[in-house]
């Protein structure tokens, strides 16, 4: 089997062929240059007892880091209890825990949390940070990105007791800085569990919904293009949908915030959907633009937004889903509480969601 196979047989509907093609890339070289998003795309895939016994198999091949890091989002997928202790032992664990409790004890800047990634990774851990805060009454000090500051804009006043400093790129000082991993697995172990609360219920005046629909297809993501398909609808699929809900409702208002292609906006707006671009804009826009719109999202940051506005929203969710859903789907979350969410019965296939929403919106 050739290495530098195209990762193309990937992104299809058909799953056998996809889990074929990808075995096959892993017995191919283990030394591939793209080893790492190979085994990453088999928990996409679903392959978890694969995945570890092919760890097992050959350790020396990937950075010990990283292994932990697969074995801890295996534990996560699996609801294992304690999953952190993939990461680090338990003694381990217990001294960092200490050493953070020592620092919360004094003033604020004694915590340093440096947090990165999409504005959907932000969300999700404002929302844990404020449901810790809820605990402790503690401050803490949190740097974040310029582009992050600029797009959340005022609405990071509603976490008081963070102390924020700008940062252009990485952090000014790493060694003493907890990042949100950190925090996450520190905060697990201190309290035997995570639980996220919405923190942005003052941000905007809750509707009756009844203005119409908003709706967020796919993802666009550069840094996995697999999870960005596979959480996404294709366009044929929407036009469809669309084509019943207009006979459903002829004059419902309806936007779409997919960044689409030019000529599918064409299309779409020959339907009669009104289209919404997200991304020069503040968070805030966002939220007053839903704000009385029923919403309906795949995985984007468009659902963590209204977890943390304690919306309510119906969230697509693929068949081998994310592995934070598995904990941010619990009851006692906010995402559990505000949260519908549909997940695929069908690999690579959304037509029984798609029914399922356009029978009963």
């Amino acid at each position: 089997m050739l290495v530098n196979q195209s990762p193309w047989p990937l992104f299809t509907n058909d799953l056998d062929h996809a889990r074929k093609w990808l075995k096959e890339a892993w017995r191919a070289s283990p030394a591939h240059p793209q080893l790492p998003q190979l085994v990453h795309w088999g928990l996409s895939l679903g392959l978890y007892e694969e995945v570890e016994d092919w760890l097992a198999d050959y350790t020396n091949e990937l950075p010990i880091l990283y292994q932990q890091k697969i074995h801890y989002r295996i534990a996560r997928i699996k609801g294992k209890a304690n999953p952190y202790l993939t990461l680090v032992t338990e003694k381990r664990m217990e001294k960092v825990a200490n050493e953070f409790k020592s620092r919360s004890s004094k003033d604020s800047s004694s915590i340093r949390i440096n947090i990165n990634g999409g504005i959907g990774d932000h969300l999700q851990f404002f929302s844990l940070l404020f449901w810790w805060n809820s605990l402790t009454a503690k401050s803490v000090h949190v740097e974040i990105s310029q582009g992050r500051a600029e797009q959340f804009g005022e609405l990071l006043q509603y976490l008081p007791f963070v102390e924020w400093t700008i940062i252009s790129n990485e952090s000014d000082d790493p060694v003493s800085c907890y990042t949100s991993l950190d925090f996450e697995l520190i905060t697990s172990y201190m309290y035997s569990r995570l639980s996220y609360a919405s923190w942005l219920i003052d941000s905007y005046s809750s509707g009756d919904t009844s203005k119409g629909f908003v709706f967020c297809w796919q993802s666009k993501g550069v840094d996995d293009l697999l999870s960005c398909f596979m959480r996404s609808v294709q366009f044929e699929d929407v036009c469809c949908f669309y084509k019943q809900l207009r006979d459903k409702y002829p004059k419902v208002v309806i936007i779409d915030i997919t960044d689409w292609n030019l000529w599918e906006k064409f299309i779409l707006k020959g339907m009669g959907i009104d289209l919404y671009s997200p991304f020069d804009k503040k968070l805030i826009d966002l939220i007053t633009l839903i704000s009385d719109f029923r919403v309906f999202t795949i995985d984007t940051a468009l659902a963590h937004l209204c977890a943390s506005m304690g919306k309510k929203a119906t969230i697509l969710l693929p068949l081998y889903p994310d592995e934070r859903w598995y904990e941010l789907a619990k009851p006692s979350c906010s995402y559990g509480s505000y949260l519908q969410l549909l997940k695929q019965s069908r690999f690579g296939c959304w037509k029984n969601e798609l029914k399922f929403i356009a029978d009963t919106i």
